[in-house]
C-alpha cells in the first residue's frame, strides 16, 4: 500500500515528538541484563578484556550515580547537604567487582567466540547474538551508553511505524493508524522498547510479523512471506524463545481464521498457516541443532537468582507451586486496579470484531505475552514479560476509532478502498 505524503508527515511528527520527550530521561535505565548485552557488543568489537570490564561496570555505575543524585535531591532530610559523588562511584565499582555482577570478558560474545565454557545464564545470553550485532555500529559510533540508547530510540520509532503500516494494510484510515503509532510510543510498549535491552528489537520485529501476515491476508503473498520470514529469522537470533511462542500462537490464529471463514481467499490462509507453522518448526530445530538453552535452563535460572545460587533439584515442581501462588494474586491485583484489564478486554473485543484475520493476529500476539509471563512467573519482571499484551490496546483502539473516522473522513475511506482490496464481510466471532 502506498501512503500519502501527508501520512508520512504525520508519522514523522509523532516520532519527532516522542524522541524529544525522551531527552530528559536519556541515556536510559541500565539493568543487569544490559551489562550482558553490552559485554557481547564490546566483545564483537574486539575490546580488550580489562577495558571491556571497565566500560561495562562504568555504564552501571554511571546510572547508580544518577539515581543517587535523584534520591539525594528528593530526600527531605538531606537535600541541602552536598552529595559525595566520588564515594558513590567508588562503592559501586567495588561492589560490582566483588560480587562479579559483570560476566568475565572471556565468556562474552556470540556463539562460537567464547573462550571458555559458559555457565547457564551466560549461555542464555550467548544464544541471543542478534541484539549485540545490531547495536554494534551504534556502540562503535557513539560509545557504549549513548550507542545503546540511540539504538533503542531508533527501534522504538521503527516499531511505531510498523504498527502504522500494519493498521493501514488492515484497512484502518490514516487517523486511526497514526493513533496506533502514538499508542505504541506512550504505552508500556514504548517504555520497554526504550530500555537498553532486547525488548525494543523484539517488539519491532513482532510488529513486522503482524505486518507480513496482514499482507498475506490482503493477497500480497510474496511481499507478506518475505516480511514475515525475515522478521522470524531476525527474531530467532534476538530471542528465539519468544518467537517460538509467537509463531505458535499466530499459527493457531491462522487455523482459527480458516475455520471461521475470516480469510477472503482460502489459499492465503493456508499460506499464512504454513508460514507460521514452518517458523515454529525451524526455530525448534535450530535451537536443538545449535544446542541452545531450553525450558529446563530457563526455569532453573528463575530459581537460582539468575544463576547466583546453586541449582535446585526440583525446579519444575517449584515452578508449579509458584504459579499456583502467583496467578491468584495477579488476578486479585488486576481486579483491585482494573483499568489495564478493562482496556485489554476492550482491545480484544474490538480486535475480534474487526472483519478479517487482522484482529486474530493481534489477539494471538497478546496471548504470546501472557504465555511468556506464565512460563516465567516472576512478579518483579511481570510488566516486561507480558508487554506484548499491550498490542491489544495499540491496535484494538484504532480498530474501534476507525469506525467513527470513516464517518468523519470519507475521503480516507475512498483512498483505503482504492488502494487495498476490501476486507471479507465475515467478522470473528
Amino acid at each position: 500500500m502506498r501512503l500519502r505524503l501527508s501520512t508520512w508527515r504525520g508519522a514523522l511528527l509523532i516520532g519527532a515528538l516522542f524522541a524529544f520527550l525522551q531527552i530528559p530521561s536519556a541515556p536510559g535505565h541500565v539493568s543487569p541484563d544490559t551489562s550482558n548485552y553490552a559485554g557481547q557488543a564490546l566483545r564483537v568489537l574486539d575490546t580488550p578484556g580489562a577495558r571491556l570490564a571497565d566500560e561495562v561496570i562504568g555504564q552501571r555505575c554511571d546510572q547508580q550515580l544518577r539515581l543517587a543524585r535523584e534520591r539525594h535531591a528528593l530526600n527531605v532530610m538531606e537535600f541541602r547537604d552536598p552529595l559525595d559523588e566520588r564515594a558513590v562511584s567508588r562503592h559501586c565499582f567495588r561492589v560490582l567487582r566483588a560480587e562479579a555482577l559483570v560476566p568475565l570478558p572471556a565468556l562474552m560474545g556470540p556463539p562460537g567466540r567464547a573462550l571458555a565454557p559458559a555457565n547457564r545464564c551466560e549461555a542464555i545470553f550467548l544464544s541471543r547474538p542478534g541484539y549485540a550485532y545490531a547495536v554494534v555500529p551504534f556502540v562503535a559510533a557513539f560509545g557504549l551508553t549513548w550507542g545503546m540508547w540511540g539504538f533503542a530510540l531508533l527501534v522504538t520509532l521503527a516499531g511505531g511505524v510498523l504498527v502504522l503500516l500494519f493498521l493501514r494494510v488492515a484497512g484502518a484510515a490514516v487517523p486511526a493508524a497514526l493513533l496506533g503509532q502514538a499508542l505504541y510510543y506512550v504505552l508500556p510498549t514504548g517504555y520497554w522498547s526504550m530500555r537498553p535491552l532486547a525488548e525494543g528489537l523484539v517488539l519491532a520485529l513482532s510488529a513486522a510479523v503482524l505486518l507480513g501476515l496482514a499482507l498475506v491476508w490482503r493477497g500480497r503473498r510474496r511481499a507478506g512471506c518475505a516480511v514475515t520470514a525475515g522478521a522470524f529469522a531476525a527474531g530467532f537470533a534476538v530471542k528465539y524463545s519468544l518467537f517460538l511462542m509467537l509463531g505458535g500462537w499466530l499459527a493457531l490464529a491462522c487455523a482459527v481464521g480458516l475455520l471461521a471463514g475470516s480469510w477472503d481467499r482460502r489459499g492465503d490462509g493456508v499460506t499464512a498457516l504454513a508460514l507460521t507453522g514452518g517458523a515454529v518448526a525451524l526455530t525448534a530445530a535450530g535451537v536443538r541443532l545449535l544446542g541452545w538453552p531450553g525450558a529446563d535452563d530457563s526455569v532453573m535460572e528463575l530459581f537460582t537468582n539468575h544463576c547466583r545460587l546453586p541449582d535446585v533439584p526440583d525446579a519444575w515442581q517449584q515452578w508449579r507451586e509458584l504459579s499456583g501462588s502467583y496467578w491468584p494474586l495477579w488476578i486479585r491485583d488486576r481486579l483491585t486496579e482494573p483499568l489495564p484489564l478493562l482496556v485489554w478486554a476492550a482491545g480484544a473485543w474490538w480486535s475480534l470484531r474487526r472483519p478479517g484475520a487482522a484482529g486474530l493476529f493481534v489477539v494471538a500476539t497478546a496471548l504470546c505475552g501472557l504465555a511468556t509471563q506464565a512460563a516465567h512467573p516472576d512478579a518483579g519482571e511481570a510488566d516486561r514479560l507480558y508487554v506484548h499484551v499491550w498490542f491489544l490496546v495499540v491496535c484494538g483502539v484504532p480498530f474501534a476509532v476507525d469506525r467513527y473516522a470513516r464517518h468523519l473522513f470519507p475521503a480516507e475511506v475512498e483512498e483505503v478502498e482504492r488502494c487495498v482490496p476490501p476486507p471479507p464481510r465475515h467478522a470473528w466471532p
